[in-house]
């Protein structure tokens, strides 16, 4: 399975999550329903898949590679002072591991 495949079930996974489609959390917006789903599909794809930062920029219409590192620490930041979203996030990296 190549990692392009692979991490698309785990955006899909994600969107679902959020219930939102997966060519949402792929497009261009700025808006926060939108943003923040994808930062944690962005961190999903890196705990579980170990992506490189240029490789989860490129699935998020051709992002800059600092905006994925970005939205990892701003994830992994939250993770760490919000035990239910833990939970919740361990469960989706949990998924494809």
């Amino acid at each position: 399975v190549l990692p392009r495949e692979l991490s698309i079930d785990e955006i899909k996974a994600v969107a679902a999550h959020y219930g939102l489609k997966p060519a949402e959390l792929r497009a261009r917006t700025k808006r926060e329903k939108i943003v923040f789903p994808r930062q944690v599909a962005m961190y999903v794809l890196k705990e579980a898949i170990g992506l490189s930062l240029p490789e989860i920029g490129r699935l998020f219409g051709d992002k800059h590679h600092t905006t994925a590192l970005h939205s990892i620490k701003k994830i992994s930041a939250r993770r760490e002072e919000d035990p239910d979203f833990d939970r919740e996030v361990a469960v989706l990296v949990a998924q494809f591991r």
